[in-house]
Parts: C-alpha cells; structure tokens; sequence
C-alpha cells in the first residue's frame, strides 16, 4: 500500500469530515458524526487494503 495513497485517503477523509460536520453538528452532536466518519474510513481503507492484496496476489 502506498503511503501518499494512504495520505490522500485522509486528507480527503478529513475534509469530508469537516463539511459533513457542519451540517450534522447542527442537528448531532460532533462526537456522532466524528465517529460515523471514523467507521467509515477505517472501512473504506480495509476494503482497498483487500483489493490491493488481491491483486498483488495475482501477479
């Protein structure tokens, strides 16, 4: 797994965490949507770590 890869996946993760708490932090508190965000990255980044294997597997 690429490091910048890794990088930009937070990076981005990051900011969409900032605009969506804008907009849930109105209506959730921050600890909430901060967490679901979390979830979804953790996700997000085991789900390419699998691809990834699979296809350095294949080769």
């Amino acid at each position: 797994m690429n490091s910048t890869v890794i990088f930009y996946i937070a990076f981005y993760g990051l900011i969409i965490a900032l605009y969506v708490d804008s907009f849930l932090g109105y209506v959730y508190p921050r600890y909430i949507a901060f967490t679901i965000i979390g979830i979804l990255l953790v996700q997000a980044i085991v789900i390419i770590k699998e691809r990834f294997h699979k296809r350095m597997s294949k080769v």
